[in-house]
């Protein structure tokens, strides 16, 4: 599971220090030492999508390493540009309005005319629907409804108290009826009070070709809600 907001953090951090630093090429790198790491995310209240990918040499922990002497890597056609920090290494970035990035959308990996990577996604938000109440009670199950979504889609849920001891609840539940639900033993967990919730949309797809060593695509949606617990 990735956290939409550590992406948040990581994106900030790449950016403001991507000025002038670049990475020392790596030209031995070919297609079949290439791990692909893509993730999309956008969340409620924001009005733009981020795009981040990164080429590690073999797996998804390896070294960040440019294709730049092998080939581009273009999002729907379009380019995305190479830059660098000391502490991530080579990555290409973009921002995106989020009203008209909803929909499909395709990664393409080219490293010779002959040779192309595709990999199609499709954006998507959602909303929690007007019924659900921010206060809940910890005596019995809580139904959500989630308008935009359909049956089968995978949304995470994180809820968690004030309360030092605590653990708070992580765990992926599948809409069905377009609703997911909290158990009455769930929220019996949680300490009364103030409750943080976070649903995310989580698409995520393993990447396997025999042109490349691997990779993965995220993507993701989020949703935050303050609750009281009762």
């Amino acid at each position: 599971m990735i956290n939409n907001s550590f992406f948040g953090i990581l994106f900030l951090i790449i950016l403001s220090a991507s000025c002038r630093w670049k990475n020392k090429k790596d030209v031995s790198v070919q297609p079949e030492q290439i791990y692909l790491d893509y993730k999309v995310w956008s969340e409620e209240g924001s009005d733009s999508v981020s795009v981040l990918v990164r080429f590690k040499k073999f797996v998804a922990h390896g070294a960040a390493i440019s294709i730049e002497d092998l080939g581009e890597i273009k999002l729907d056609g379009m380019l995305l540009k190479a830059d660098s920090t000391p502490m991530s290494g080579i990555f290409y970035a973009a921002n995106y309005p989020l009203a008209p990035f909803i929909g499909d959308h395709s990664f393409e990996l080219i490293i010779s005319e002959k040779k192309s990577l595709a990999e199609t996604f499709r954006f998507r938000t959602f909303r929690v629907g007007q019924d659900f109440s921010d206060t809940i009670q910890n005596n019995k199950d809580v139904e959500i409804r989630l308008p935009g979504l359909n049956d089968g889609d995978r949304v995470r849920i994180l809820l968690t108290d004030t309360s030092f001891t605590g653990t708070g609840i992580n765990r992926i539940d599948t809409v069905k009826n377009g609703r997911i639900s909290i158990s009455q033993v769930e929220l019996s967990e949680l300490a009364p009070g103030p409750i943080n919730m976070e649903l995310i949309l989580e698409q995520e797809k393993v990447i396997e070709n025999a042109i490349i060593a691997g990779g993965f695509l995220g993507v993701y949606y989020t949703i935050r809600k303050e609750l009281w617990l009762k």
